[in-house]
């Protein structure tokens, strides 16, 4: 290129932006208006950041509705759970261009309103400080790749904290009495029957993730030194390593006879069918979506009143209500798969395992993430101030 100065790509940045040298040999700034394909190749190396597909999947979530708030619920944005660029191009449409303009003007005053936007108020319902927290993971990789490719000068994520998060987890949990009544609202001589009491109890008795248990193939369970134990991929993609209890196993056997899988996938969708003795034929692999329908089916019809971590005194829907408006925070009003998990957890600990043990169980790397987990430990009976002597 002729004239007073000369075009050189930028190879290293996503932008493709052009430096100008001046005659003098010395670059100034790039080109201030990157092209609004980069953002869709930031945004898809952000959702490749996450080590399992569901981690994926919340990365897209937290950012569409991040930019939902930045350019308001009319924007039609919606991203994608990919590592492609060019589908996060598509996604982004023609908002590509502003949303580029807001991020890259954005300030640590705009992070911290959509933190006050997300948190519970006196008359407002919010989200959980752990939600919180997890919502801000994704904002803080795309912003640092951000500043880290030129496209602005600060990053405002750099000195945003995240709300602190509460030793006492909200998620509701079983007592003994409540998990013992679900397992036998499962009793039944139907396939459905038989799998429903198999899922459950082994999500109780060994604290599987719902993505754990959904996923199971029957090549996974074998036996280790007199003992059954399945190995699962736990967060992260990593093979790890359970034992699966007598009694969930004869409940998992007595539901795979019954259906007649002899390999694949442990639970299953059911089919209704006219010619099977039980009613139901085995289909595809068990969903998400499948499992929570299970737990909430069964919860109805057990007739069970949830305890929830911190107003476990609770017995009427009305006093949880007034609690919730007190408290100025959003509880969940009912059961989750996670549920399960967090039954486990403290029913283990109360029936004398150590923290130790359970976080092992449970796979936990943190012991904080374990005691999160515990529900209604401060047991007044054996209570640490009666040990104290001198």
């Amino acid at each position: 290129m002729s004239g007073e100065h000369d075009l050189i790509p930028v190879a290293d940045s996503p932008t493709a932006a052009l430096i100008v040298v001046p005659a003098t040999g010395t670059p100034v700034l790039p080109d201030p208006t990157p092209a609004p394909r980069a953002l869709a190749e930031l945004l898809a190396e952000v959702i490749s950041r996450g080590r399992s597909e569901n981690t994926r999947r919340a990365y897209a979530s937290d950012l569409t509705d991040f930019f939902t708030y930045l350019l308001g619920p009319e924007a039609d944005v919606k991203i994608p759970v990919s590592g492609s660029a060019a589908e996060h191009d598509a996604a982004l449409h023609a908002w590509a261009t502003p949303l580029l303009y807001r991020l890259t003007r954005a300030q640590e005053s705009d992070i911290n309103a959509y933190i006050a936007f997300l948190t519970p108020g006196p008359n407002k319902e919010g989200l959980a400080a752990a939600t919180i927290a997890r919502r801000l993971t994704p904002l803080r990789l795309l912003f640092a790749r951000l500043h880290r490719h030129r496209m602005m000068a600060l990053n405002p994520m750099e000195d945003v904290r995240a709300p602190r998060v509460s030793q006492r987890s909200t998620t509701v949990y079983l007592s003994r009495h409540q998990a013992r009544h679900l397992e036998d609202a499962c009793e039944g001589k139907t396939l459905r029957d038989l799998r429903d009491k198999a899922l459950i109890c082994l999500m109780i008795r060994t604290g599987l993730r719902s993505t754990e248990a959904c996923s199971l193939q029957l090549t996974d369970m074998t036996s280790l030194d007199g003992h059954t134990i399945a190995w699962i991929t736990g967060k992260g993609g990593e093979r790890e390593r359970i034992k699966i209890p007598p009694i969930a196993m004869r409940a998992i056997r007595a539901y795979l006879t019954e259906a007649g899988v002899a390999d694949g996938a442990v639970f299953r969708r059911l089919r209704r069918s006219n010619t099977s003795p039980s009613g139901y034929t085995a289909h595809a692999q068990l969903s998400y979506d499948g499992l929570k329908f299970i737990l909430e089916e069964r919860f109805t019809r057990a007739g069970l009143q949830l305890i929830n971590g911190d107003d476990a005194g609770d017995t009427t829907a009305s006093s949880t209500a007034s609690s919730e408006h007190a408290q100025g925070a959003r509880r969940r009003r009912g059961p989750t798969p996670h549920s399960l998990r967090h039954t486990f957890v403290t029913l283990a600990l109360k029936g004398g395992a150590s923290l130790p043990e359970v976080q092992a169980a449970a796979r936990h790397r943190d012991p904080k993430t374990t005691t999160r987990y515990a529900h209604d430990m401060d047991n007044l009976d054996n209570n640490a101030v009666d040990k104290v002597s001198y």
